[in-house]
């Protein structure tokens, strides 16, 4: 996750150091600086719940040892995050 407008960690630094790591899918924030937590928590979440959490359709085999759960969904993790970081409306 990238900030386009990122002055402290260049757009250009993360692309090296996505170049050097496996498994790595880029995500760039137009407008955004070194916060995507704070400047668009509704993308950063919606993108970290699809990451994290298990689709409600895998297998329980494909989410064993996760300690994730098919009761967690990404509204839950929006609202811990709301709550967690004050980013209340």
């Amino acid at each position: 996750m990238q900030g386009e407008r990122d002055w402290i960690v260049l757009p250009a630094a993360a692309d090296y150091i996505a170049s050097k790591v496996k498994h790595v899918k880029k995500s760039y924030y137009p407008n955004v600086g070194h916060a995507p937590l704070l400047e668009d928590p509704e993308r950063l979440t919606r993108e970290m719940a699809k990451k994290l959490l298990p689709s409600r359709n895998a297998s329980p085999a494909s989410r064993r040892g996760t300690g994730l759960s098919n009761a967690i969904a990404p509204a839950d993790v929006e609202r811990h995050w709301t709550i967690s970081f004050g980013l209340g409306r």
